[in-house]
C-alpha cells in the first residue's frame, strides 16, 4: 500500500462543486501542470511553506529563525527554495500566519470523521463529498478507503478527476463507490 496522500484542504458548505451541500475533499498532487488550472497550489505532492503577503506584518521573526537562510531579510516575499529545507521554523514563528504549510498528513479515518460531522446536510440537500485536487486518483488505494467508508453511511460521492489514470485499476477501486465523475 502506498503512503497517505498529503491533504491540500476540506471546503464545507461547498454549492458549486456537485448536487447540494457537499464537503471537497482537496488532495496534493497531479500528474498535469495546466496552465489554467484552478488550484495550482494542488499540483505539487510534496509539501510547500506559502506566504501570504497581505498577512505579512514585517516582524521578520521568520527571517531571524531560519536556519537555512532562505528567507530574504530585504524583501519577505521572496523564499529562497533551493536553501529552504522546509523545516517550518519561520511557519511556527510567523505571528500573522503570513507563511503556511501547504498539505497535510492525515488518514482515511480522519477524513471520515471530519466530513461525518456534516452528513446531516448532506442529507436534508441531496448533497455530499466530492473529492477533488491535485488528482485524487493519484492515491487511489487511499481514496478508495475513504470512497467504501463514506457509502457504507450513504453519502454521495463524486471524483472530480483530470482522467489520467490506470483505468482496471480505477474500475476496480473507485468507480464501484461513486455516483457521480
Amino acid at each position: 500500500m502506498s503512503a497517505a496522500p498529503l491533504l491540500l484542504e476540506i471546503k464545507g458548505n461547498a454549492l458549486d462543486d456537485g448536487p447540494g451541500i457537499r464537503s471537497v475533499v482537496f488532495f496534493k498532487g497531479c500528474p498535469l501542470s495546466c496552465i489554467w488550472c484552478h488550484n495550482p497550489e494542488s499540483i505539487p505532492k510534496e509539501v510547500e511553506i506559502s506566504y501570504d503577503k497581505s498577512q505579512c506584518v514585517g516582524a521578520q521573526e521568520c527571517v531571524q529563525v531560519c536556519p537555512e537562510d532562505a528567507l530574504s531579510k530585504s524583501n519577505l516575499q521572496f523564499i529562497d527554495r533551493d536553501k529552504c529545507t522546509l523545516c517550518f521554523k519561520c511557519v511556527d514563528t510567523c505571528p500573522s500566519t503570513a507563511l503556511a504549510r501547504v498539505g497535510e498528513e492525515t488518514s482515511v479515518d480522519a477524513i471520515f470523521n471530519k466530513l461525518m460531522k456534516y452528513k446531516p446536510f448532506y442529507d436534508t440537500s441531496g448533497g455530499g463529498v466530492t473529492l477533488s485536487g491535485g488528482e485524487p486518483t493519484m492515491h487511489m488505494e487511499f481514496v478508495s478507503q475513504l470512497l467504501q467508508k463514506l457509502k457504507a453511511q450513504g453519502v454521495h460521492t463524486l471524483l472530480q478527476t483530470c482522467g489520467l489514470f490506470p483505468y482496471d485499476k480505477f474500475m476496480q477501486l473507485l468507480y464501484p463507490y461513486l455516483d457521480l465523475i
